[in-house]
């Protein structure tokens, strides 16, 4: 995951050189995250959201953004009915 600048996946799946210190405001004082669950370098899901401005951890809006993400970067599995999930 990050916090900062719109990233492709792939690029986010990339070792980076070291973590931010902190997350990074996106224009309006808003927050963006950025997810990628990877295999290799290669994302294999993709995700973003954001959420206005002064935000902090404690924030019940920023545990719903990392929530919103979390899901969506993870997705239940789809379910086949001839053949169970798929």
């Amino acid at each position: 995951m990050r916090f900062a600048d719109p990233a492709s996946g792939d690029e986010l799946c990339r070792p980076a050189p070291a973590p931010p210190a902190a997350p990074a405001a996106i224009a309006g004082g808003a927050l963006r995250l950025d997810a990628a669950f990877c295999r290799g370098t290669a994302a294999l899901t993709t995700t973003h959201g954001s959420i206005g401005a002064a935000v902090r951890p404690g924030d019940p809006g920023f545990a719903r953004l990392v929530t919103g993400v979390t899901r969506a970067l993870f997705p239940p599995p789809r379910y086949d009915r001839t053949n169970g999930a798929s």
